[in-house]
């Protein structure tokens, strides 16, 4: 695991850490819950077997994810992963609402968590949880190795394996709530796989010329529903309107929302020669994760006095970055042959998006001389105003950007 603690940009809002996993083949991340936090990461590599005890039915939620799909470990829920693929499970995710993720460790592995802790009185621990041969089944650790990532002997992977395949289909919960409906996920796998990622009507529903996003969010199910908030009345930003007490949309994921006090998770692709324009989220802070491509994003500090406040940085894969909540910021993807492609989240079950170009649009076609006074003498704003995926104008030819190679954006 690698977790990035205490990213700077989350003031006026409670703190995120950004984290990915790494589960070689035959590996186990070991059963431990959070107390202080909600887990929630998309795959971008590989597949796994992931599993919760619900907190408030004890039933065991058992899950299958690929490559695009998003899961989700409800706060103090014990859970555990398995990678009994042939490649590597690669997951991109976030701890919400802490900077310091709790971790307990509810297996044994060298005389670690909840179970070491009893050995001391067998009859103790026998009556508790149950009796073993005390044999192992996985790989010694190394110094420096932590006890949260075992891994099985080959037998044993292979023993696994087979135990799995006898199993057939039967085992995976209908309907978790633990893992994003299926047609739901945030990118295709054939996208992961190729790293070509579409800018279209299924992959992208908010979308235009210069690139495209899907959030995920939605309200929690009634059955085995983990303790939350109560259901939000929004779709999720797709529209401005109320759903009358009815479903959110097919793309919205009904297990985030209820969560961690309501976040949302989206995916954005910026196409070539494509930008996001200048736009606030006044009751969110934003993070994304770079997962292919790179580009330039900028945003413009609040109320902080400092020097400069413009801050520009240069994102490239793996790169994580951070919009505070209600600042203006925008991105850029000065590349004219590969798309900018992130993972990321708001801080807000449905981030209200305020576009800046849209104030001076409308402001200058009713009163232009308070343009005019603010910005120069016969401004007239530009027919992208309303645009929140603009292509660079200086693109060349005219005809491409977006899911159009260029020769050049500038």
């Amino acid at each position: 695991m690698n977790a990035q603690p205490g990213i700077q940009g989350f003031t006026g809002t409670k703190p995120q850490t950004v984290m990915s996993f790494l589960v070689q083949p035959c590996g186990v991340v070991a059963p431990h819950n959070h107390a202080n936090a909600v887990e929630v990461n998309t795959v971008i590599k590989g597949k796994g077997i992931i599993a919760q005890l619900t907190t408030n039915t004890n039933k065991l939620q058992i899950s299958m994810v690929e490559e695009g799909d998003s899961f989700v470990f409800a706060e103090g829920a014990y859970h555990w992963w398995m990678n009994l693929g042939e490649e590597q499970l690669v997951t991109v995710g976030v701890f919400t609402n802490t900077d310091s993720p709790d971790a307990a460790l509810v297996a044994f592995d060298d005389g670690k968590g909840v179970i070491g802790s009893l050995m001391g009185d067998m009859s103790l621990l026998n009556l508790l949880v149950g009796k073993s041969s005390g044999a192992k089944t996985t790989v010694d650790l190394q110094d420096g190795q932590s006890p949260l990532f075992p891994q099985l002997t080959a037998s044993h992977c292979e023993k696994a394996r087979q135990q799995f395949q006898s199993l057939g289909s039967s085992w995976q919960t209908v309907g978790s709530f633990q893992k994003n409906p299926s047609g739901t996920s945030l990118y295709k796998a054939s996208e992961l796989q190729e790293g070509k990622f579409e800018i279209s009507d299924d992959s992208t529903p908010l979308k235009g010329p210069g690139g495209g996003l899907r959030p995920l969010a939605g309200v929690v199910s009634n059955a085995d529903k983990p303790p939350g908030s109560e259901s939000t009345e929004y779709d999720g930003g797709l529209t401005p309107t109320k759903n009358g007490g009815g479903p959110p949309a097919a793309t919205l994921w009904p297990g985030f929302t209820n969560l961690a006090d309501g976040k949302a998770l989206v995916k954005f692709v910026v196409g070539y020669c494509g930008t996001v324009a200048i736009h606030t989220h006044v009751n969110a802070a934003e993070w994304n994760t770079v997962i292919s491509g790179e580009g330039q994003v900028s945003y413009y500090q609040v109320n902080t006095g400092v020097d400069p406040q413009l801050i520009t940085i240069n994102v490239k894969k793996g790169d994580t970055f951070v919009f505070p909540k209600g600042s203006p910021h925008w991105w850029v993807n000065y590349s004219p042959t590969e798309t900018l492609a992130t993972i990321g989240g708001f801080t807000a079950p449905f981030p209200d998006t305020s576009l800046l170009a849209e104030l001076f649009s409308q402001t200058n076609a009713i009163f232009p001389s308070l343009t005019d006074a603010v910005l120069g003498d016969d401004f007239k704003a530009t027919p992208s105003s309303s645009e929140l995926f603009p292509l660079l104008t200086t693109r060349s030819p005219s005809d491409c950007g977006g899911n159009v190679p260029c020769r050049r954006c500038f």
